[in-house]
């Protein structure tokens, strides 16, 4: 039996880390390069580059890169990875869009051009719609309901497991009769 109980904690300790880990915030980070001649404002943002003015929630905080400076970007927060990374120059005009990845080096060069629409600081930007709001939450909820059924299957494998052992054992000592 303290096979089994030693089992039953482990499948508890992993469900329960899975568990509140789910909720834990997003971490991103890369570097940025900024091989141009202009100082440039940086920032991730979390819809497709295709559209680079959203709202307010849209961005994560951004960081001024003087020329010539590398800088590793690095965020904290809620909800889902952002898709893009951005720049604007001091006039806020978008100079840079790139899909973002985890942990990948940017570089901006020369020369440097305006490829979309002036992005306005994050205080000037507006709110998320009400209808917004519920829809990124209900983005965040499926993948907690994964989540929270992966952890669901886990545990209910572990408890098959278990209750198949407990009757293998019964067999067995009726059979052998030491029961």
């Amino acid at each position: 039996m303290p096979a089994i109980m030693r089992l039953s904690a482990v499948a508890v300790v992993a469900a329960v880390a899975a568990f509140t880990t789910s909720g834990c915030d997003w971490f991103t980070t890369f570097v940025i390069v900024n091989r141009t001649d202009v100082p440039l404002f940086t920032m991730a943002y979390m819809e497709d580059c295709s559209l680079p003015l959203g709202n307010r929630q849209d961005y994560l905080h951004e960081e001024l890169i003087q020329p010539g400076e590398q800088r590793e970007y690095s965020d904290t927060h809620d909800g889902p990875q952002p898709k893009c990374v951005l720049a604007v120059g001091l006039d806020r005009q978008l100079v840079y869009a790139q899909p973002y990845d985890s942990g990948r080096t940017y570089e901006i060069a020369m020369p440097v051009e305006t490829i979309g629409p002036p992005i306005p600081p994050a205080g000037a930007l507006p709110n998320q719609t009400r209808r917004e709001q519920i829809d990124d939450l209900g983005q965040l909820q499926v993948g907690m309901i994964a989540v929270g059924a992966g952890i669901a299957g886990l545990l209910a494998i572990v408890c098959v497991y278990l209750t198949l052992r407990l009757i293998v054992r019964l067999a067995w000592r009726t059979v052998s009769g030491r029961a």
